[in-house]
């Protein structure tokens, strides 16, 4: 269940997320069991690339590290590169089972 975190050959991690754009406030859910993907709501709307900032931003505040969406800048399921971190760092940090 935990595919949706893929650590690359260049010491940084891949996170497969589905957004739910426009919720009442932000937060990282669990996985789902049928997309294999980390939800993560926002409070932001999908319009002019908002939401899209503010997943970069707080993902980014709670590693502490930098945050760049690989694909899906245009779809609610993204991959995200995330810099300098491990699965397990990356796991803690989000609460991630």
């Amino acid at each position: 269940m935990e595919n949706c975190i893929t650590d690359t050959p260049d010491g940084n991690v891949l996170l497969r997320v589905k957004v739910r754009p426009g919720s009442k406030e932000f937060s990282v859910g669990e996985i789902c069991q049928w997309t294999d993907r980390l939800e993560i709501d926002l409070s932001e709307p999908a319009t002019n690339g908002r939401a899209n900032l503010e997943l970069t931003d707080e993902i980014g505040k709670i590693l502490n590290h930098s945050v760049e969406i690989k694909s899906g800048k245009r779809s609610r399921k993204k991959i995200l590169l995330i810099e300098g971190t491990t699965k397990t760092e990356l796991k803690r940090r989000l609460g991630i089972k």
